[in-house]
């Protein structure tokens, strides 16, 4: 399209800064100007010779535009007790390696609180199949577990904290102001040659826009035994101090002020607009 004298938009472009940063060079090449959804981002591209422009995340506005099911809602959370939301990912293969380290965190809670409840949210149906069967499989039946397709929102707004996968979900953790902490367990080769090729500090998301650890994270292999640890102890002290859960909340509270702001999609639309505009006036120029 460049090469046709088309003018190329790129709206939410690769994460370079976190995977292979040398491709900057392609995007260089083949595009005019890029619409970034994240605020650290814009600076990145920018000291790399990029025309940007940041406009906001689309994320936030499926969020605010997004009506919950608040019958569901009253239905999975009893009173008077915690509700841990667990999301396991949306990939197969995130689900497989996963699920596992969160089971084994929710065992160890439930043993210490009796008073939690765990509401699992799904990406699809298969996957809660086989969430469900791994229970199953293991005899794993005194957990007040319930899993769900579908209502991935719901779960998150019923919560009062949250065990998820690393990912875009993470976006809507923050814009409903959730404390949340994060894992995401990788194959051993991962592990090993991702200290070569993964070149940010954070995974998620919203570590990476505060430029700091808001959530806890916990990267790992298939071979690590520390992360389990670590997770239940966050969530144990949450759930025991809940003047502790309170400042992590104001934490994201203050982050979602700053940059949990709807109306991306409408700004990159304006954007476009303007890039049109300036286009036609060149042309009468050059004529």
């Amino acid at each position: 399209a460049r090469l046709a004298g088309i003018r190329v938009i790129y709206y939410l472009p690769p994460q370079l800064w976190a995977w292979a940063p040398w491709r900057i060079g392609r995007v260089k090449r083949n595009v005019d100007q890029v619409l970034s959804g994240l605020s650290f981002e814009k600076e990145w591209y920018e000291s790399r010779g990029v025309k940007v422009e940041f406009v906001g995340h689309p994320f936030f506005d499926e969020v605010s535009k997004h009506p919950l099911d608040e019958e569901f809602i009253r239905q999975v959370r009893p009173a008077g007790k915690t509700i841990l939301g667990i999301l396991p990912g949306s990939r197969r293969t995130e689900v497989t390696r996963n699920f596992p380290h969160q089971v084994e965190v929710m065992q160890r809670l439930y043993r210490q609180h009796p008073n939690v409840r765990f509401v699992v949210g799904n990406y699809k149906p298969l996957q809660k199949e086989y969430c469900i069967n791994y229970l199953k499989e293991r005899g794993i039946e005194d957990l007040p577990i319930s899993f769900h397709t579908g209502k991935t929102h719901e779960v998150i707004a019923c919560a009062d904290m949250i065990l998820m996968v690393s990912g875009s979900v993470s976006m809507e953790v923050l814009a409903r102001r959730k404390p949340a902490v994060v894992l995401y367990c990788v194959h051993w080769t991962f592990e090993l040659f991702g200290h070569f090729l993964i070149k940010c500090k954070y995974m998620a998301l919203p570590n990476l826009m505060a430029n700091r650890q808001i959530l806890p994270e916990f990267p790992f292999s298939i071979f690590s035994k520390n992360s389990v640890d670590g997770m239940t102890n966050i969530l144990s002290r949450w759930i025991a101090k809940p003047e502790e859960l309170k400042l992590v909340q104001t934490e994201i509270e203050a982050l979602c002020e700053e940059v949990a702001f709807s109306g991306a999609t409408a700004r990159a639309a304006d954007e476009l607009l303007k890039g049109m505009e300036r286009e036609k006036s060149e042309l009468k120029i050059a004529a």
